[in-house]
């Protein structure tokens, strides 16, 4: 039996609010993930996609000087090495490593057509310690047994998109990039015993960046973990974190 964990969504990195950097990742919720990770003692690891913010070279903000100063790639680099890369390093457990490129990271692509003589530099590749990752181009999947990861921004939105997820790959699919928690299920009457399931599932980064301007929305934290047996049959948990704490497998994290 091969035992999985899928984190998406911690976008590592800070932005720019009332005069002052302030983190968009969430500090506590991702030390009470690495805390159940040393417990359960993956197999394999997937990193979902917008590891890193890339706030410093986003689009968004390249004409807002006072929204990218003091803004740094380096720092978020550090910090996610510190956070996630270093605490995994640890984990002897873990035989296999995705590093899933989501469209935040493809931000920096973006900058490298724009700015060829940048292009090696920029790679996630370089500006990380991924030498035991096995990187995941932006769009693509990773596949464990009879379950599909993806980062998801492909798929339509939050209330449609676990359908939508089932209906394109037409397997059951485990999928970041909204931010929040939703589910859907397909079966089919030719093949009754094959049921698919499609779940967005949270990040790990703040619920209330500045974009958002304090409106009400649907972001919550939490990640996935399951089992896939030998078969290819699985199952899968997805606890929701908050306040930096959950409950999973009898013991609580982050207390």
């Amino acid at each position: 039996m091969t035992k999985y964990i899928f984190s998406p969504d911690k976008h590592v990195g800070w932005e720019r609010g009332n005069k002052k950097l302030k983190p968009l990742h969430d500090e506590k919720a991702i030390a009470a993930l690495m805390a159940f990770a040393r417990d359960f003692q993956p197999d394999v690891w997937i990193e979902g996609g917008d590891n890193l913010d890339c706030g410093p070279v986003s689009h968004w903000i390249k004409d807002k000087k006072l929204s990218s100063k003091d803004l740094s790639l380096k720092r978020d680099c550090d910090k996610y090495t510190e956070l996630v890369l270093d605490p995994l390093s640890k984990i002897p457990s873990i035989k296999k490593k995705y590093w899933m490129v989501g469209n935040h990271e493809a931000w920096l692509d973006q900058l490298a057509e724009a700015r060829p003589g940048l292009t090696d530099l920029l790679d996630v590749e370089h500006l990380l310690d991924l030498q035991d990752w096995t990187v995941v181009k932006q769009g693509k999947h990773v596949k464990l047994g009879k379950l599909y990861f993806v980062h998801g921004d492909n798929i339509g939105n939050s209330k449609t998109g676990p359908a939508k997820a089932i209906n394109d790959w037409d397997h059951s699919v485990r999928f970041g990039h909204f931010h929040t928690f939703s589910a859907g299920t397909k079966h089919s009457p030719i093949h009754s015993n094959d049921i698919r399931t499609g779940i967005a599932i949270p990040g790990l980064c703040k619920r209330n960046p500045n974009y958002a301007s304090g409106k009400p929305n649907q972001w919550m934290q939490g990640f996935n973990f399951g089992y896939i047996r030998p078969d290819g049959t699985f199952n899968d948990y997805t606890p929701i974190i908050v306040n930096g704490i959950f409950t999973a497998n009898g013991k609580t994290y982050g207390d």
